[in-house]
């Protein structure tokens, strides 16, 4: 038509870093949990430095972050994810885990949490640690500076989508 304007569509920011994509706090068993990690990057990423560490949402310093280590052949090729799932899982896509743990439960603390992908086997010492990856808090945190998403209910997941201005870090 005379006078239409044509509009490109906006790109995409892909971030250019792991993200932790997607977040199951508890299923039918309140094992049924998995975190999801996401490589937007044109690379593979070994995660044999990096861990996934969990802090309640009522803890008020970093001083109780439990963790899981990657083993030291885990990878994510460029554009593919990563799935952690409980050990306790009974849920259909506990066979397509990448890895399993049971250092700590996310569903333990239903009303909210922090899960930080540390570029690092360290423990994370604050929130401006310089290892954190990405993070991921959900509910209510007692923890001052982090903003939340709200907590998922049962069988119900967080998703985040990769472009940086969804993903902190």
């Amino acid at each position: 038509p005379t006078g239409a304007v044509s509009l490109a569509p906006s790109p995409i920011n892909l971030t250019d870093h792991l993200v932790i994509s997607e977040v199951q706090v508890a299923g039918a068993k309140a094992e049924d949990e998995f975190i999801e990690i996401y490589n937007p990057t044109a690379t593979l990423i070994s995660l044999s430095n990096y861990s996934i560490q969990y802090l309640s949402g009522r803890a008020t310093s970093t001083d109780r972050i439990l963790k899981r280590n990657f083993p030291e052949a885990s990878e994510i090729p460029a554009g593919r994810f990563f799935l952690l799932v409980n050990n306790g899982a009974t849920s259909s896509w506990v066979s397509r885990a990448d890895l399993t743990y049971s250092s700590f439960s996310l569903s333990g603390e239903r009303t909210g949490g922090i899960l930080f992908l540390a570029s690092s086997t360290s423990m994370v010492q604050d929130i401006n640690d310089l290892n954190i990856a990405d993070r991921v808090a959900f509910g209510e945190v007692a923890l001052a500076g982090i903003s939340t998403s709200s907590a998922p209910a049962t069988n119900q997941s967080l998703e985040r989508k990769a472009n940086s201005e969804n993903c902190a870090a």
